[in-house]
């Protein structure tokens, strides 16, 4: 039997399992597709699990499909509340993740994370050039996209509106890509001022979520090397707001609400 805590960030949900609260499966990727099937485990984006280490607590993102993320924005910020407990209060955490570590800041409700300094070249992507507002040919159609990696691989694109995009065609045929050999995620982003944008984001094995912190983090920095808003940004998903700053010091910050849903015991999902 293995507790778990179901917690959610704009939407974006995950299943919490602790090492420290029993005996972890051998298989995370098989375990993880079936806590997060909707119909017959407990449903979410992601399953996140936390062991214990001498450097501090560390986390593995697992996908609804099984495969493994090295980071996850919105996760990190339900870890932190959830490492913290229920008392709404300050508190600063460092996490280890397969990215690195990072720093975590509880304000209230709300939870701060710093996914550090951005990447525009990376092994997650076939091409051996920074790639921002450049026209690619991806799937036989010439896209103008932006590269960011916060940890983890973004391809952002910016349109005219959001309403008519056909997000589960577009986002999976670029995140299967033979130009992305590792996968990766796709935001579509209209901008709406200087200081504001809408975004809908395909995550890399699991599908259009409701929200994506790093998505968010990747979604700010595109802009503002495209010169198309400032540094400080509102970020809007179909079901709440992050604020996400590109800071002179080159890092970029997100902060938004993290909130608990409800606990239990996953006894029917073998181990």
């Amino acid at each position: 039997m293995i507790s778990f805590t179901k917690m959610q960030a704009l939407g974006n949900d995950f299943v919490i399992v602790s090492g420290s609260g029993g005996r972890l499966p051998g298989d995370l990727a098989s375990f993880s597709r079936r806590v997060a099937d909707r119909h017959f485990g407990v449903g979410c984006d992601q399953v996140i699990i936390i062991e214990q280490r001498d450097a501090g607590p560390a986390v593995r993102f697992f996908n609804s499909d099984g495969s493994e993320a090295e980071m996850c924005g919105n996760g990190l910020r339900c870890v932190s509340r959830f490492l913290a407990g229920r008392e709404v209060g300050s508190g600063s955490c460092e996490i280890i993740t397969p990215a690195g570590p990072v720093m975590t800041e509880i304000r209230g409700r709300q939870v701060m994370v710093d996914l550090g300094v951005p990447l525009f070249q990376t092994g997650d992507w076939a091409f051996d050039r920074r790639v921002i507002g450049k026209e690619v040919e991806i799937g036989g159609e010439s896209r103008k996209i932006s590269l960011v990696s916060v940890g983890n691989p973004h391809c952002v694109i910016f349109m005219p509106d959001l309403d008519n995009v056909d997000v589960e065609t577009v986002g999976h045929t670029i995140e299967s890509a033979t130009c992305f050999p590792h996968g990766i995620n796709v935001e579509f982003v209209k901008i709406d001022s200087r200081e504001s944008v809408s975004v809908r984001v395909w995550e890399r094995g699991a599908g259009e979520t409701m929200a994506c912190g790093s998505g968010a983090a990747a979604t700010v920095v595109a802009a503002c090397e495209n010169g198309l808003t400032g540094r400080k940004v509102l970020v809007r998903f179909r079901r709440g707001e992050l604020i996400v700053e590109y800071g002179t010091d080159g890092h970029v910050r997100i902060l938004g609400d993290a909130d608990f849903v409800f606990e239990g015991t996953l006894e029917g999902i073998s181990l």
